[in-house]
């Protein structure tokens, strides 16, 4: 198998009692580091494409793992109405899975998805697919990666539990 996809994960506290959250994004991973599912990403991964158009090839790895697309109801407590992409309960939370693709860093999405994870009652743990560069932007997924870092020093803590930001 090639090694085209890069996994970082951040956890608050010891990360052993994670376990199947990162066997969860580690699945991901994998998933998308298939020859044929990278080809894919590849000709998706275009100026003027989408992210629906990543989410799309994710689809049925996303419900093979028992997640949900677009759940709604999830911020109903705010006058907000996202719906993160995709979203699977897990014990006393959950987690959300949100694809990301050309305006990740520029729109800052990367904090808006962290953002939404650590608002929603529901959910506790964001695994975060990001591409590695787009054409008009480099090292989206190393920038991702340095800001979502200060969320997991002890003195930035929030009730996001862990991070895994999967680079594409």
């Amino acid at each position: 198998m090639k090694k085209n996809i890069e996994i970082r994960s951040y956890y608050k506290g010891d990360k052993r009692k994670y376990k199947k959250i990162y066997e969860i994004a580690v699945s991901f991973s994998y998933f998308l580091d298939r020859e044929d599912i990278y080809d894919q990403i590849l000709k998706k991964n275009i100026k003027g494409a989408h992210s629906d158009q990543i989410k799309n090839i994710l689809l049925i790895k996303a419900r093979e793992l028992g997640f949900k697309s677009e759940k709604q109801g999830l911020f109903r407590n705010y006058s907000i109405n996202y719906r993160p992409d995709y979203f699977r309960p897990l014990g006393k939370g959950g987690i959300i899975l949100e694809v990301e693709r050309g305006r990740t860093v520029n729109n800052n999405n990367d904090l808006l998805d962290f953002w939404k994870c650590h608002i929603c009652k529901e959910a506790n743990h964001l695994i975060l697919i990001v591409p590695k560069h787009v054409s008009h932007t480099r090292n989206i997924y190393k920038k991702v990666k340095e800001r979502l870092a200060f969320f997991f020093e002890k003195k930035n803590y929030t009730n996001v539990e862990s991070v895994h930001i999967i680079g594409y």
